[in-house]
């Protein structure tokens, strides 16, 4: 399969799955650099990032639905990676509010990421890191993706969207 081409994935999925649940690159490529954090490319490339990511998505649902998927798409919003820092929750909810707009213009289903790290979070100061929500390296601190712990909350979250 090509990178980026969604098709045979979709088709080997729709035939099998009565939901299904794609990752993709949802986040604009210089997500992935060091200072590539979502406040920070908010922060600094706003209308940009948004634009790369709303088209990112429309992709995803258009290439899903072109190959003949017609089952329900799930789409799980960001988690925060700080709920006591003002700009990265902003950062987080905005970008939220960008998915979630695609997401119900396209007939998705919207995954909560965002509350289920929450409430976790808030018994550690807002901290998802702390609350073993989020892989941790070698020096104490963490990277951006979910641990065992915080993949089971997400899973919850995708479970309930559904109604599982």
């Amino acid at each position: 399969m090509r990178d980026g081409d969604l098709s045979d994935c979709a088709e080997v999925f729709a035939e099998s799955l009565n939901a299904l649940r794609l990752t993709r690159g949802l986040a604009p490529r210089r997500f992935s650099q060091p200072e590539g954090s979502i406040s920070h490319l908010l922060a600094t490339d706003p209308e940009g990032s948004v634009v790369e990511i709303e088209a990112n998505l429309e992709t995803i649902f258009d290439e899903l639905r072109g190959a003949g998927y017609t089952g329900p798409i799930v789409v799980l919003e960001y988690y925060s990676l700080s709920y006591s820092d003002p700009t990265t929750l902003a950062g987080t909810e905005f970008l939220d509010s960008v998915i979630a707009g695609v997401t119900t213009a396209n007939g998705g289903i919207l995954a909560d990421g965002f509350r289920a790290f929450e409430g976790p979070s808030a018994a550690f100061g807002g901290d998802p890191c702390a609350a073993g929500l989020l892989i941790k390296l070698p020096d104490g601190t963490c990277n951006i993706h979910p641990s065992p712990a915080g993949q089971r909350l997400l899973a919850g979250a995708i479970a309930d969207a559904i109604g599982a």
